[in-house]
């Protein structure tokens, strides 16, 4: 019964960022730039996006949360409003990325150096380095998403099956700060430590 309780979740909440990235897209084709504000009175760009980590609850990705190397090791911390918060997803055919509103012209990206060697590249797709803000204009920064999941195609062409993702504590019960490429088989197709919604700051 848990677990069809978990699944109907699952669903539900994929569905419901379907739909609100559809809708996000279809307004971006039909509408000039303007701006929006909530109650408290802050105008963001009305493409901005919190995106949450569905298997944390209250908690959001925060670019403020990046290290002087660019590592998003202190990143997934409680939803605040704080335009650090804000990311600005853009689709390039098949591709998808995800560009901080405050840090213009750096997105969500793995851990990629140009000339990096094969073992370097292996454990950023395998969950043994962090995530960073890098280059919008890397091919790191190059995500492909299926309604839930963000999935590295850098790290696909490179032999590696891929997400973003949260990492959990030893216990599975509590959410680290940082974010990984989760390259590592799972017994289930979709986990929640690699579900992320994607929702307006002021909803």
């Amino acid at each position: 019964q848990s677990s069809a309780k978990s699944g109907k979740v699952k669903t539900e909440a994929l569905g419901a960022t379907m739909v609100k990235l559809e809708t996000y897209f279809q307004s971006r084709s039909k509408s000039g730039k303007g701006s929006k504000s909530g109650d408290s009175g802050k105008i963001v760009h009305p493409d901005a996006f919190i995106v949450a980590p569905f298997s944390c609850g209250g908690h959001c990705i925060d670019a403020a949360g990046a290290n002087n190397m660019g590592e998003l090791t202190n990143a997934v911390v409680p939803c605040n409003g704080e335009t650090t918060q804000f990311w600005l997803p853009t689709e390039e055919l098949s591709t998808f990325k995800i560009e901080s509103y405050e840090y213009p012209g750096l997105c969500i990206a793995v851990n990629y150096l140009e000339g990096d060697d094969a073992n370097t590249i292996a454990r950023a797709c395998q969950n043994e380095l962090f995530l960073s803000l890098d280059n919008c204009n890397s091919t790191a920064a190059e995500w492909y998403f299926n309604g839930g999941q963000l999935i590295s195609t850098h790290c696909w062409m490179r032999g590696y099956s891929s997400t973003l993702s949260v990492a959990v504590d030893s216990l599975g019960t509590q959410c680290e700060s940082y974010l990984i490429a989760n390259g590592q088989f799972a017994t289930s197709a979709l986990v929640k430590e690699e579900i992320f919604v994607f929702a307006d700051p002021y909803a």
